[in-house]
């Protein structure tokens, strides 16, 4: 009976969707299952009493080749070791504790962000601690590129909004002044003289350009706020916008 229950409990934990390590006070670990295997991309046989830093292969583990986990300054931070530790020594259990852990694999470094929990266990009067971990890395990463997407959808907004309000004002002001004096001349053609008249198709034609030229800056501008051209920055009189500037007003006034 006593083994058929063994026999089960051991499926169980063999089977567990989640990475089990059992490690003992000092870090080490003496049994693992088939999802921490997964996790280490080691078996049993290849972690079996290594320290569990060494055996995630944590950036701080090893130092000119010598393995010295749980002796550098930063393994002061590590979440693996705070985390059995902690529950060892006091002999409360933590539940999902967000970490992350820096790992190095051959020629690069990325790290795992994961969720630790700890169970304490006596087994043959020994004193061991269950370490269940959670790599929730591609939740994170997808977490992130969502927020990213989400800033870059606000900016579009506020681009677009921005857009639809120089369209509302900027041109909209231009079209009044050609209307205005287009009107006046229609209207009060006789009253006015040559000159008068001339001045005021002047105005019309520099108004007809300024609009065209504003058309055309913000078809360039909408294509460089969606990434289509380039920016090509070169230098400027000044002067010469402030001139045009003025000139636009004076047609509103």
């Amino acid at each position: 009976m006593q083994q058929k229950l063994n026999d089960e409990l051991s499926q169980v934990f063999e089977n567990a969707a989640v990475a089990l390590i059992l490690v003992n006070k000092e870090g080490r670990i003496k049994l693992i299952n088939k999802a921490g295997e997964d996790l280490l991309g080691q078996g049993l046989v290849d972690v079996y009493g290594k320290l569990a830093g060494e055996a995630f292969r944590c950036v701080n583990t090893f130092i000119n080749k010598y393995t010295v986990c749980g002796e550098a300054e930063d393994c002061t931070h590590c979440p693996l070791r705070n985390s059995f530790e902690a529950t060892y020594n006091s002999g409360f259990n933590q539940y999902k504790v967000q970490s992350d852990l820096e790992i190095k694999d051959k020629d690069k470094t990325y790290t795992l962000h994961l969720l630790i929990s700890t169970a304490i266990l006596n087994i043959a009067s020994s004193k061991y601690v269950l370490v269940t971990i959670e790599d929730i890395t591609k939740e994170r990463e997808l977490h992130n590129e969502l927020k990213e997407r989400e800033k870059q959808l606000e900016e579009l907004l506020a681009t677009k909004n921005k857009f639809f309000s120089i369209i509302s004002h900027d041109l909209k002001n231009p079209f009044a002044t050609i209307a205005g004096f287009a009107k006046l001349l229609l209207e009060d053609y006789s009253s006015f003289t040559d000159e008068e008249r001339e001045s005021f198709l002047q105005m019309i034609i520099n108004s007809s350009e300024n609009t065209y030229k504003l058309l055309e800056n913000l078809l360039l501008w909408s294509k460089v706020q969606v990434g289509k051209m380039n920016s090509n920055l070169e230098n400027v009189y000044i002067s010469d916008i402030i001139y045009e500037a003025i000139s636009q007003l004076r047609a509103m006034a």
